[in-house]
């Protein structure tokens, strides 16, 4: 059999909904890797919390590497260092934030170590929690940061807000940047070129794996690039129903109950 790489999310997709991995996907995961094949991560998260769950959850092997930001950053976990980053014009950040003031909606973007934002919300908080990185809060954020690779926005309780918001943001990003939701509560701004399945693809090149020997595997609106993209495309069984259209299957058992080894076992050893 051909030497495959299999792409996860992490977030619904690999991680259960209490942030752990199960049993059967460790043991599924590692099997995969002693019979040669190669396993990645593809998060939406900052690279330093993309890059814990990489090191605590799959085999430590040579030429591992890391999607982290969806797709904006490239990484190479061996050698510690960024293959690929698509960064965002801060004049366009700039523009996001002001316009996030306006809607009275929470906003944040990154360093690579850090959440930059100008407010302090329960949003933040929740947001620290979950991904265990720290934040810096000034009021003149985005002004002094570098180009970063993303912008969020973040409601917790009212999509719809968000919803509207997009509809202005689009308009005022159009042909710059792309957006969509990550989850219902997160909107995502990103470069024009950045997207997991562009950095899966950048990854098959460096690894030396054809594109049809990929398996993807996701369960929201920012993993369809690379569930369309790979060799074959998985959504989880708790994705959304626009998401389980574009997949060529579907997990039988969901991300609480050992979806990946399903398809571990069916596909790949």
């Amino acid at each position: 059999m051909a030497q495959k790489l299999l792409v996860l999310d992490l977030d619904g997709t690999l991680l259960t909904d209490d942030k752990t991995v199960t049993r059967a996907n460790l043991l599924a995961i590692e099997e995969a890797v002693r019979a040669g094949h190669k396993v990645m991560i593809a998060s939406g998260r900052p690279l330093s919390s993309a890059r814990r769950c990489a090191k605590q959850y799959l085999p430590q092997v040579p030429d591992s590497l890391l999607i982290a930001m969806n797709g904006g950053i490239l990484y190479d976990l061996d050698r510690d260092k960024v293959l690929v980053r698509k960064t965002m014009d801060v004049s366009l950040v700039q523009k996001l934030f002001d316009l996030a003031d306006e809607y009275g909606e929470y906003i944040q973007t990154y360093s690579d170590e850090k959440v930059l934002t100008r407010r302090v919300r329960e949003q933040l908080y929740q947001y620290v929690h979950l991904t265990g990185i720290p934040y810096e809060c000034r009021e003149e954020f985005p002004e002094g940061i570098e180009n970063p690779t993303k912008v969020l926005l973040s409601n917790l309780e009212n999509h719809d807000a968000l919803v509207r918001f997009k509809e202005e943001g689009d308009r005022l990003m159009e042909g710059k940047c792309l957006s969509f939701f990550s989850t219902p509560e997160y909107l995502e701004y990103v470069p024009l070129d950045s997207s997991k399945g562009h950095a899966m693809l950048a990854a098959c090149e460096l690894l030396g794996i054809k594109k049809e020997d990929t398996i993807a595997i996701g369960n929201e609106e920012n993993d369809v690039s690379m569930i369309e993209m790979a060799g074959l495309g998985v959504a989880m069984c708790n994705s959304n129903q626009d998401i389980l259209k574009k997949a060529d299957c579907i997990t039988k058992s969901d991300n609480n109950h050992d979806g990946i080894a399903q398809i571990i076992h069916e596909f790949v050893i």
